[in-house]
């Protein structure tokens, strides 16, 4: 028979270990949280495996023997915790001939399909292996769709001087799909799954945790993550049946309040200003979800809303006449046309700027000029602007075919994207500008693009109501 002091200590030992348990899954639960969200702003990280480019075209037998195969590359080290806590698993990238490869440079798209859908952040650790980072709200079966779209750093190529003029500007070839000698390099894009992930699949388990302690380890994490960013939309979350968005932390309207006196040294009068969307045509569409039908952001939010329609330049909606124009990137040309608009009078206190320049920088010009236009486009709404500028980041695209890729968006991959965001992202946070980032809501979503850019209006219906909550509060 025990004694009253045994029983006691063994009381002590057990809420003890309980509590040490409870403690290391949070621990674990905030590393990965933040990992994620400083991985959407770590830009040098995304381009420091592709520094070293000396192994890749110089010598075209090198270049197919150090390719990686998705036929060969195999998932090892699966770590899987119940819903509502981080999973991740590792793929070791193979070449054709089966051998491990000791660096990175590919690019993998990552989606986990079950109960939800939910996008992989893939981490490239620049030694062949690759960490896809993933957490799941909803217990279940779930598929592993991974697929490798460019190896080698081939998803991370500048485009070469005059490409776009010479693939669009060049008498009978102006328009039309060009074959892969013309600049297109599609013998480059592999489009092709992870052989040994086709038929497998992950059994997630029932959470351990109750919905209030997941929600406070969220808030608790997001608070201890150290990261500078006026975030407006953390973007984070995943598709449930119905293709319902539902994001990881429960916002309310205290959440919004909150969110507004964050940003205080900016007002807004509900009912006055416009809310301006100035942007490409990934813009130009999120702009005609609010306007056709009018929403409420527009009818009773704010007094009217209005759009700046670009390429790098303004241009008139399927207007293909000035192309050739937009060959060279002229930083001055470019804020120009951004004053016009920062300068107009009714872009006062009480207006708020929803700015992306992201698709067609993406894939007509290099990354040194990008961060040149990003710095610029700053220093102008530091300077002229006194309403809420917002960036929007530019939203992921999916699978590509030929036809719709050819040399017009050879250079528009989604690793490029990732890095031009980043760099993008935490520019604006540095910068005390507001950022919505939209890209993990469409990497995620179940439907894809419809023409390998551009979404279904339905998709970003989850940022619309949050900026009509953000700005009536």
């Amino acid at each position: 028979m025990l004694h009253r002091w045994e029983i006691w200590f063994i009381i002590i030992q057990v809420v003890a270990f309980q509590l040490r348990a409870g403690a290391s899954i949070y621990d674990e639960f905030k590393v990965n949280w933040c990992r994620q969200r400083k991985w959407r702003l770590d830009w040098q990280s995304l381009q420091k495996p592709c520094q070293n480019l000396n192994y890749r075209r110089n010598n075209g037998q090198l270049y197919k023997t150090l390719k990686t195969s998705p036929e060969q590359s195999e998932i090892f080290g699966v770590q899987i915790r119940p819903a509502g806590e981080y999973s991740r698993f590792f793929v070791q990238s193979r070449t054709q001939r089966a051998q491990k490869k000791t660096f990175g440079g590919d690019s993998w798209r990552v989606r986990l399909e079950g109960p939800s859908y939910i996008a992989g952040t893939v981490f490239d650790h620049n030694n062949g292996v690759y960490e896809v980072l993933f957490l799941i709200m909803e217990p279940g079966i779930y598929k592993i769709n991974m697929i490798l779209d460019y190896t080698l750093c081939d998803g991370l190529i500048n485009p070469p001087m005059d490409w776009f003029k010479n693939a669009h500007c060049s008498g009978h070839l102006k328009n039309v799909h060009l074959s892969k000698n013309l600049f297109s390099e599609m013998t480059g894009y592999i489009n092709e799954p992870l052989l040994c992930a086709k038929r497998r699949t992950l059994t997630i388990p029932w959470q351990r945790l109750s919905e209030m302690e997941i929600q406070n380890n969220m808030r608790e994490a997001d608070n201890e993550c150290d990261i500078q960013c006026n975030l407006m939309w953390d973007g984070f979350g995943r598709w449930v049946n119905g293709y319902k968005w539902k994001p990881y932390m429960n916002f309310t309207r205290a959440d919004y309040t909150s969110l507004r006196n964050q940003h205080k040294h900016y007002y807004h009068a509900v009912g006055r200003g416009v809310f301006w969307v100035y942007g490409d045509s990934l813009s130009y569409y999120f702009y005609e979800s609010i306007v056709s039908p009018m929403r409420r952001l527009c009818l009773t939010v704010f007094k009217e809303c209005n759009n700046t329609y670009n390429w790098i330049y303004p241009k008139t909606l399927y207007e293909l006449t000035e192309t050739c124009g937009e060959v060279n990137l002229h930083v001055p040309r470019v804020l120009k046309y951004f004053r016009q608009v920062l300068a107009r009078p009714d872009m006062d206190t009480d207006s708020a700027l929803l700015l992306n320049a992201g698709a067609h920088y993406i894939k007509t010009t290099n990354f040194q000029g990008y961060k040149e236009v990003i710095t610029a486009l700053i220093s102008e709404i530091k300077k002229m602007y006194k309403g809420q500028a917002i960036w929007k980041s530019t939203t992921a695209i999916h699978s590509q075919t030929a036809d719709i890729m050819g040399a017009f968006r050879r250079f528009m991959t989604n690793h490029r994207i990732q890095l031009y965001n980043a760099f993008a992202n935490s520019a604006m946070c540095a910068s005390g500008i507001s950022v919505l980032d939209v890209y993990p809501i469409s990497t995620s979503y179940p439907p894809g693009t419809k023409d390998g850019v551009h979404y279904n209006s339905e998709a970003f219906n989850p940022v619309i109501e949050l900026l009509e909550r953000y700005f009536s509060s």
